[in-house]
């Protein structure tokens, strides 16, 4: 009377499909039947190793003009069940809430929809590729009709892709740089897919895969790195999770209102910082960072600057706080990671595409993390002491508050611009945590330089220091008033 109705699990042994029990444990008892009632069920156990696949199906359709979950299959008929308005006719048992339920008959259900999730499958060896059946590690979103390998979710946005993994379906996903950015609410599902294989008699967990090799953690607790084709007797293991809900953000702060400290000079220039209107909040915002790093030839450039701020176009005021950000990120932030001698990770800061909204910006919140953690570990070393006789001569110099005129003007003259997009669309949220994190990088770095001074191989024409570094900032006020920027 069933039919060809599925619901709930069923395990693939040697090709043959059956219902089953028990899907995660060492021992998968499959079915002769799949109705629950039937007295003359049997069970047969297979170790989880020996079985082709373990998976759990889903099941909707429509009955008597309502829609129903499938709920389980009995020897006599379906059990479906749905929420208000229930369906007229014998048979329907009204519950609590507004529900109901009913056992019906398979063939008077119409529109039947079946999706089935993976709980676990096992093969031979590794499979390479990005199809459905490549072998998986890590977590996987569910967009749309895609599993995608994702990343950490950060202030309701999630990275989604192959380019979390190095090369397409080579590994879990990890970081924040995979191919695109969705909204948590786009996204259907979560899964994390626990894998483990054979590696030379034992038994072991992959915990990373990058292109040929995958580390592997073993039963003392040791790891090794292995190829992939000496893996065998694959399992991959997977269970749902849940996706996280998007933080409520409130609207974007306008921050404290931009003064000039206190016995500024000259007053025009205060009474516009001030008291000026709204139609110019971010430029007098960069107006008043600036003028706290000036000398005084920086503040005669203001000054100079005063009638074309005054008249400068309202519309074209938050294109001016998107390139402070630009600025405060790819110039002065890049400028102190290469100042603490990590020029690598300083390049890549400097030569990612320039910022002009808050989707721009949150895509240099992958290399500014990574230049924190390198930034991290070198705080530590420089806490360690010197190494030579000659370090622990400029290390006590930069101790007792930095004799060297390069370490001076890093550390002491310039002041940088701070700034955050105040966008209010969905990548606000993340934008306003790269700001953080690059803070966090620019503190690190500058208590490296403190103790060690400036990198010597620092390319002072790629990364500005001292005077060269204020009038780069003195060139944002220029290019806010020009109309042609």
């Amino acid at each position: 009377m069933t039919g060809h109705v599925r619901v709930g699990y069923y395990v693939v042994v040697d090709g043959v499909e059956s219902a089953c029990e028990a899907p995660y444990s060492a021992q998968v008892r499959a079915l002769s039947t799949r109705c629950d009632d039937d007295p003359d069920r049997t069970v047969t156990r297979y170790d989880r190793l020996a079985v082709d696949r373990v998976f759990h199906v889903e099941a909707w359709g429509r009955w008597r003009g309502a829609d129903a979950t499938l709920q389980t299959i009995r020897t006599d008929g379906v059990v479906v069940a749905g929420s208000a308005p229930a369906p007229e006719g014998d048979g329907v048992r009204h519950l609590s809430g507004g529900r109901w339920q009913a056992v019906v008959d398979p063939a008077e259900l119409t529109d039947v929809r079946e999706r089935e999730r993976e709980v676990l499958r096992c093969r031979p060896r590794w499979v390479r590729g990005t199809g459905p059946d490549a072998t998986r590690v890590g977590t996987y979103a569910l967009v749309g009709d895609e599993v995608l390998p994702c990343g950490e979710p950060l202030e309701g946005l999630l990275p989604v892709g192959y380019g979390l993994t190095g090369d397409p379906g080579d590994g879990p996903a990890t970081g924040l740089s995979g191919d695109r950015l969705v909204a948590l609410a786009d996204v259907r599902g979560l899964e994390t897919v626990t894998t483990t294989a054979s590696w030379q008699g034992r038994r072991v967990g992959v915990a990373v895969v990058e292109r040929d090799t995958a580390l592997v953690s073993l039963e003392d607790g040791s790891t090794e790195v292995v190829a992939l084709d000496e893996l065998s007797l694959v399992a991959e293991e997977v269970r749902p999770a849940p996706v996280p809900t998007a933080p409520v953000r409130a609207a974007p702060s306008t921050g404290p209102a931009p003064r000039l400290p206190a016995g500024a000079r000259p007053p025009e220039l205060v009474a516009w910082v001030n008291d000026g209107g709204v139609g110019h909040r971010e430029l007098r915002d960069l107006v008043a960072g600036v003028y706290r790093s000036a000398d005084a030839d920086g503040i005669a450039v203001l000054v100079r600057e005063l009638p074309r701020l005054r008249t400068a176009d309202p519309s074209a005021d938050t294109a001016c706080g998107y390139r402070r950000l630009d600025w405060t990120l790819r110039v002065a932030t890049a400028t102190w990671i290469a100042a603490a001698g990590l020029h690598d990770l300083a390049a890549e800061v400097r030569d990612a595409a320039r910022v002009v909204d808050d989707e721009t910006a949150v895509a240099l919140l992958d290399p500014v993390k990574r230049a924190l953690a390198a930034l991290h570990e070198r705080v530590v070393e420089t806490n360690r002491g010197p190494a030579t006789e000659w370090d622990e001569l400029q290390w006590r110099a930069a101790r007792k508050g930095g004799r060297a005129e390069s370490l001076v003007a890093v550390s002491k003259t310039v002041c940088l611009v701070r700034a955050v997009g105040r966008g209010d669309g969905r990548y606000a949220g993340a934008a306003a945590t790269t700001c953080g994190r690059a803070s966090e990088a620019r503190t690190a770095a500058a208590r490296v330089v403190a103790r060690r001074g400036v990198d010597p191989g620092l390319d002072v024409a790629r990364y500005p220091l001292g005077d060269a570094f204020r009038r780069s900032a003195l060139d944002l006020v220029r290019a806010a008033t020009r109309p042609s920027a």
